[in-house]
């Protein structure tokens, strides 16, 4: 069933899913859509999404983007947005790189596209925004696929050995970055390779994967994350890019045909038939409840193409989302300053004791912004050290020579630390602590947290 909004109701149109006949061929360009040699100018059109993602690269490589992580192997880059950045809030240019690889050449060929970052419904009023004008908006098509609890995952051909690699968000071959503090012990680009030869060997194949490149989700027993799946072994299909038509995501139709001319396992569409969006979402709830669901990532169509994506999750997930709000790093440091604390043993507990179900992956938001501060403090302190021992250097070499007020200030004149050595020598030794503070706010002033932060990614 397929149906349209009339624009006079805010009417949810709800596809169920149906059997469609076999895959034919999207329309056909032999002219590649992506841009060549691509440089960013202003321009009253709209990008489409090979433009986004070039665009958004290239600020990375040309170091006018933060925020991003890039690792590379052989010519291909992977962009992926740093952690931080869920609790600290995206840049529009940002949103897009969630995965991205690209080969790096002269035009930064896209090699798998990947999704762009999609919110929880509750999480962003103005994202919100945008879903309930899309809803009453006319010959919008809504779809509720299942969302799978697995690990994102993109299968392409790697350009330098033109073998059949897989990807996750962070990494390009799809194994484990250093660090990586997930449960999971398995390598899962190999994992992925190894499910698609015994059940899906369809999909791999060189032609296929140069122009499209298939979005699944990995499911596996080492890797469960809140469902559990039992024993099994999959790749759920969630979605395909065309390269050749600029990155453009099929349809939910087109994906339907794709799935069934290359026998891969398309996700389930939620079945639920009701024009009344708060009913539907009060339904969607009462089904969630009492199970380990994750939930749906609602998608919108328009025009045939896929234009937005939204996540709904159970009531007992937007309240935990609602404690993350204060995870960022200026509030973790209002916190540590207002509790005095100085261990993030201490304000773990305190976490602990003011949000009892906080998510694990928001309590290491919060370690992410103590470890940054406490690196900022220690920075400051040693930086206050340095100018007291610059100090005592100073007047233990020049003491002699020293013999009135106006000999220290013509003596220090040309030293960039001059201020200090003057509140150092009014306030003496016996005030030495209080001088320490006086100067730790003036370092702070010339180097904020958030500057430090962005200065010393890598430590």
């Amino acid at each position: 069933m397929e149906c349209s909004l009339d624009g006079r109701t805010p009417a949810v149109c709800l596809v169920a899913l149906v059997q469609t006949q076999l895959f034919h061929q999207i329309v056909m360009s032999e002219q590649l859509q992506r841009e060549k040699n691509y440089t960013v100018q202003e321009t009253a059109e709209p990008k489409n999404r090979a433009e986004q993602f070039q665009e958004s690269a290239r600020m990375v490589l040309g170091g006018e983007m933060q925020g991003i992580v890039m690792r590379e192997s052989g010519s291909l880059r992977i962009f992926n947005a740093d952690e931080m950045l869920t609790y600290e809030g995206y840049k529009p240019e940002q949103e897009c790189l969630k995965g991205l690889v690209c080969r790096e050449s002269q035009e930064l060929e896209i090699i798998a596209p990947c999704f762009s970052k999609f919110y929880n419904l509750g999480e962003k009023e103005e994202n919100d925004q945008k879903f309930y004008q899309l809803l009453k908006q006319e010959g919008s098509v809504i779809y509720l696929p299942e969302k799978v609890d697995g690990t994102n995952i993109r299968l392409y051909v790697n350009p330098d050995t033109q073998e059949f690699s897989a990807a996750t968000r962070n990494m390009i071959d799809g194994g484990k970055e250093g660090g990586d503090l997930s449960g999971a012990n398995i390598h899962f680009g190999n994992e992925t390779l190894a499910i698609a030869k015994e059940k899906f060997p369809n999909v791999l194949d060189q032609g296929l994967l140069g122009r499209f490149t298939p979005v699944f989700e990995l499911i596996h027993p080492e890797n469960r994350i809140v469902t559990n799946y039992g024993d099994r072994k999959d790749l759920v299909l969630l979605s395909v890019f065309d390269k050749d038509q600029a990155c453009r995501e099929l349809t939910r139709k087109e994906l339907e045909e794709f799935a069934e001319q290359y026998k891969l396992n398309l996700v389930d569409t939620i079945k639920i038939d009701i024009n009344n969006w708060d009913e539907t979402l009060q339904q969607l709830q009462a089904m969630w409840q009492g199970t380990d669901k994750e939930g749906t990532v609602v998608t919108v169509e328009s025009n045939g193409e896929v234009v937005f994506r939204i996540k709904v999750k159970s009531p007992e997930y937007l309240q935990l989302m609602r404690a993350m709000k204060p995870c960022t790093l200026n509030k973790t440091k209002e916190l540590v300053d207002a509790l005095e604390t100085k261990t993030w043993e201490v304000l773990r507990e305190k976490l602990h004791e003011k949000y009892p179900d906080l998510p694990e992956e928001v309590m290491m938001g919060y370690e992410i912004h103590f470890r940054s501060y406490e690196r900022y403090l220690d920075f400051i302190d040693k930086k206050i050290t340095e100018v007291v021992n610059f100090y005592n250097e100073f007047m233990a070499e020049n003491y002699q020579n020293i013999k009135t007020q106006k000999d220290f200030a013509m003596a220090i004149q040309e030293r960039s630390d001059k201020s200090f050595f003057f509140l150092l020598k009014r306030f003496g030794p016996e005030r030495l602590e209080e001088s320490r503070l006086i100067i730790a706010e003036e370092l702070k002033k010339g180097l904020s947290l958030r500057d430090f932060v962005n200065l010393n990614k890598n430590i």
